[in-house]
C-alpha cells in the first residue's frame, strides 16, 4: 500500500523542483525530463510528476507550455524560459492565465456579479427560445393566450 506524503515532504519537493527549473531557465537549457525530475526529487520515475508542475503553476510561480516531446517552462518572476527543442511545433497545452478561483475578493467583486448576471440572462434567453408559444388568437375574444386570454387558460 502506498504511503501518503507529508505536507512538509511535498513542499520540500516543490522547492527543489522550482530551484531546478530556475537553474535550467537561467542557463536557457532544456526543461528537465520526467526521469531527471524524478531523480532530482528522489522519486520513482512512474510517479505523477505532473502534479508538482501543476501546483507550481497554480501558485503563479511558473507557466508551462506542454508539447509532444517535452515542455517549456517560464519563470513568472524573471520571465526566463527553458529552451525549446527544434521543430517542437505548437504547444499541445499552452499556459493558461492564473486562475482566480481562490481569490475571495474576486468572488464578491462587481466584475464577478456582472459576469454571473450576464450568464443568467444568456441562459434565460436560450431557454425561452426553446419553449414553444402558441401565438394564434382566441376564437372567442381574439386575444392571444400568451398575452392574457382567459378562455384558453394560458395566462
Amino acid at each position: 500500500m502506498r504511503q501518503s506524503q507529508s505536507p512538509q515532504m511535498v513542499e520540500a519537493r516543490l522547492a527543489l523542483l522550482y530551484q531546478l527549473l530556475i537553474e535550467r531557465a537561467r542557463e536557457a537549457a532544456l526543461c528537465p525530463t520526467s526521469a531527471e525530475v524524478a531523480a532530482h526529487l528522489h522519486m520513482s520515475p512512474q510517479s505523477n510528476l505532473g502534479r508538482y508542475f501543476s501546483t507550481l503553476e497554480e501558485r503563479g510561480l511558473i507557466r508551462s507550455d506542454r508539447y509532444m516531446r517535452g515542455r517549456v517552462v517560464t519563470i513568472v518572476e524573471t520571465g526566463e524560459r527553458t529552451a525549446m527543442l527544434p521543430n517542437m511545433g505548437e504547444p499541445l497545452y499552452a499556459a493558461q492565465p492564473v486562475s482566480r478561483k481562490h481569490d475571495a475578493d474576486y468572488w464578491n467583486s462587481s466584475e464577478r456579479i456582472a459576469q454571473r448576471q450576464s450568464q443568467r440572462e444568456h441562459e434565460a434567453a436560450r431557454i425561452s427560445s426553446l419553449i414553444p408559444v402558441d401565438r394564434t388568437p382566441c376564437r372567442v375574444c381574439g386575444v392571444r393566450g400568451d398575452i392574457g386570454c382567459k378562455h384558453r387558460g394560458h395566462a
